[in-house]
């Protein structure tokens, strides 16, 4: 069964382009697992939200995956770009 993973950032005008490269280097790092489908960053212009969307084959290899990924994740203050706390939904089933 398919996993996907979003999370829902709110970036502070001035570190709207840190939050998405920080994305982007996730999505190369991701690349090198096995079992990634997609993962990929997607603006809201008009609420400016980032969403970062990650669909895996697996909910195994996404979780495995995520370990490896939250490691580097961690380098980036996200904390301190964000003006809100994001939101993270690690959690979704497909729906019938």
């Amino acid at each position: 069964m398919k996993y996907l993973t979003i999370a829902i950032h709110y970036p502070k005008p001035e570190n709207r382009k840190d939050i998405l490269n920080a994305m982007n280097q996730l999505a190369q790092e991701a690349e090198k697992c096995q079992g990634l489908i997609e993962m990929s960053a997607w603006v809201d212009e008009k609420t400016d939200r980032i969403f970062a969307v990650a669909l895996w084959k697996s909910k195994e290899e996404g979780l495995l995956c995520w370990q490896k990924l939250g490691q580097l994740a961690a380098r980036f203050p996200l904390s301190d770009w964000e003006r809100q706390p994001r939101e993270v939904l690690m959690n979704l089933a497909l729906g019938t």
